[in-house]
């Protein structure tokens, strides 16, 4: 038994664990309980270190919020140190940090344009919640009751929970019916704001404001912002679901046990797939929300660690590796990325030349220029 000692006299029991040893079968007459079976049980009482209590959340909240507050400022004195020895260091010319006018500039657009799609978005969950899950945080919202006897899975809570694929299934966890829905209703609105989202991003307008018809570089006539639409969606089902499957494996034992080499794992995924989402999308503003994904996931599956301890070195190694990722690893994927593809394009011209016909390397060529034309 695992207690929290705190006081002179009083203690909390925080885990109890049984070990059984020695295990053996059990005779006919000691099943029948004609023989008394033999056992030996030994209590032990062991008190807990201070990481111990920390790890199984012993303390008050206040605690935590302390704690949380000593690591978020030491996470900035530690980026404050790094700033100032490259600006120590840094050979090249003074540049002035405005991080205010950088704060006025950028802060209250992006305020108001996430408090815009929060209204509507807010809405619908509280009417997904109020409608399907039958609660709002603390606030019951059911429509049916039931006695106290009852358990969730046997209760239906809403007029969803009557509608069943199958009139005469008596047996229905209702729990596992509104997961369900929840999660399609979830679906719906994720897609729907999807569609919303890349119309507000590609719209169907030239630099004047004015509605006009893409053309092909031959001339035909074809839906250019369809198709780029269509490939953003493409591109996100895909990064949507690998950033499941990390969150998934988070969860397993294989995660915990070797996070630190995880975290590096999933770092070196994360450079590999945006460079591919770059050149399949090669936009730097739809790219945006897809790296935010993917940093909000980064973040998030270092839950998966064994105890909040490793939890909290992890968040540190993550804060290491962002650091160096922004100083040094940046420019230097830049470099290997530039040169992988002048390789690749002189490879591409090679093999134009010597497996194609003078006609087709002549096309390809004007087609390049055609092409850069008309991203300018």
């Amino acid at each position: 038994m695992y207690y929290y000692q705190y006081s002179a006299e009083n203690k909390r029991l925080i885990t109890i664990s049984f070990e059984f040893e020695s295990l053996k079968s059990l005779t006919t007459d000691e099943k029948d309980g004609l023989v008394d079976v033999p056992y030996n049980v030994s209590l032990s009482y062991v008190g807990l270190s201070h990481t111990d209590l920390t790890i199984a959340f012993a303390f008050e909240w206040h605690f935590y919020l302390v704690l949380y507050l000593i690591i978020g400022t030491l996470s900035i004195f530690i980026i404050l140190v790094f700033l100032l020895y490259h600006r120590l260091v840094a050979r090249g010319k003074s540049i002035s940090f405005k991080l205010f006018s950088n704060l006025r500039l950028t802060i209250p657009p992006a305020v108001y344009g996430v408090g815009l799609a929060c209204v509507p978005l807010t809405a619908i969950n509280l009417w997904i919640a109020v409608l399907m899950i039958g609660h709002v945080l603390t606030y019951t919202t059911r429509l049916h009751g039931c006695d106290s006897s009852v358990a969730d899975t046997d209760c239906p809570f809403s007029l969803f929970d009557f509608m069943k694929d199958d009139p005469n299934n008596v047996s229905i966890d209702y729990s596992i019916l509104r997961s369900g829905r929840v999660g399609v209703a979830f679906i719906v609105v994720g897609a729907y704001l999807m569609v919303i989202g890349l119309a507000i991003m590609i719209p169907e307008m030239n630099r004047h404001g004015e509605n006009y018809v893409s053309e092909a570089y031959d001339g035909n006539v074809w839906e250019f912002f369809t198709w780029k639409r269509s490939n953003v969606i493409l591109v996100s089902i895909f990064w949507i679901f690998y950033n499941l499957i990390l969150i998934q494996f988070s969860f397993s034992d294989i995660f915990g046990l070797y996070i630190w080499y995880m975290i590096g794992l999933v770092k070196a995924l994360a450079i590999m797939l945006e460079f591919v989402m770059e050149h399949l999308i090669e936009d730097s503003l739809l790219m945006s929300a897809m790296e935010i994904l993917g940093g909000l996931t980064e973040g998030l599956i270092t839950f998966g660690a064994d105890n909040f301890v490793d939890f909290l070195n992890a968040y540190f190694i993550e804060l290491g590796i962002m650091m160096f990722e922004r100083t040094y690893l940046g420019d230097f994927v830049s470099m290997v990325i530039k040169y992988i593809e002048q390789k690749l394009e002189k490879l591409m011209e090679l093999k134009a030349t010597l497996f194609s016909n003078q006609d087709d390397v002549m096309f390809d060529k004007e087609l390049k220029e055609r092409q850069g034309k008309l991203r300018k």
